[in-house]
């Protein structure tokens, strides 16, 4: 709003002040940063910036875009705050999408490193941008499974939040799904290429593509000291998955309510 003249910004203020997502908004940051946030959406601009508890980030413009921003990014702190870290934790994102989360834990955690992983092409500009530019930060345009591969991905450019190597998980949530390939490795193959011995805190969120990711992980996840997985009745395999985290952790604790299922922080120790 620099070029405005000072009537013609309080005018358009008073306008976006009308829009129910401002006072949601006003929960997490300052009424100048509200504001800001709600003109880049109606503007569409390509990434929207917004400020969430002092944290700048930012995410790629959709119509699904300020929902999430509101909805999930609380929910992604909690996440942060449950799990129990060093100072300098070494984390994995997988299924990354715009990259809230991995943001979080490098405001709590300036020292940690983080592995990025993100095979949407959508994403690639609001991941770098709150990720890949940080020291630390590495961002990585492929998805995690059972081998090194291409693979179809299935998406909705409006709703990104949702997309998935499985058609069937995609379109719980979409009726306007598009395809791309993309290329998937293995936490198995990706851990012995760069030498990682242990990984402190493992995030996934991959729309039911779980029981792949555990199948590349036989020899990686015993080098895990937590894990945190979206478990949802939607997913198929999904008594599977929570019986091999179950197998592999001493204790499992729900952290946010998700469709049908839970955010589940699985830990080698009490919680």
């Amino acid at each position: 709003m620099k070029n405005l003249t000072a009537r013609a910004a309080n005018r358009i203020a008073f306008e976006l002040q009308k829009l129910s997502e401002y006072p949601q908004l006003l929960a997490f940051c300052s009424a100048s940063d509200a504001l800001r946030t709600l003109d880049d959406y109606l503007r569409k601009r390509e990434l929207i910036r917004f400020v969430y508890r002092g944290i700048p980030l930012v995410a790629r413009w959709e119509s699904t875009a300020l929902a999430h921003i509101i909805r999930s990014t609380p929910k992604l702190e909690r996440l942060v705050q449950a799990a129990k870290l060093p100072e300098r934790p070494v984390i994995f994102d997988v299924g990354a999408s715009n990259g809230h989360f991995s943001a979080l834990v490098r405001a709590h955690y300036p020292g940690a490193v983080i592995h990025a992983f993100e095979p949407c092409h959508l994403m690639r500009d609001a991941l770098r941008e709150n990720i890949g530019r940080h020291d630390g930060g590495h961002v990585y345009e492929c998805g995690i499974a059972d081998a090194a591969s291409e693979r179809e991905f299935f998406f909705d450019q409006h709703s990104t939040q949702t997309s998935s190597l499985f058609e069937v998980s995609a379109a719980y949530f979409s009726n306007t799904l598009q395809r791309s390939t993309v290329l998937t490795d293995t936490l198995d193959s990706f851990a012995a290429r760069y030498g990682i011995d242990h990984i402190d805190l493992l995030k996934v969120d991959v729309q039911g593509a779980e029981p792949q990711l555990l199948a590349g992980a036989a020899l990686t996840l015993g080098r895990v000291r937590q894990a945190i997985f979206e478990i949802s009745f939607l997913d198929a395999g999904v008594e599977t998955t929570f019986a091999s985290l179950t197998s592999h952790f001493g204790s499992q604790k729900p952290i946010n309510s998700v469709a049908y299922g839970a955010d589940v922080l699985f830990s080698r120790e009490p919680s």
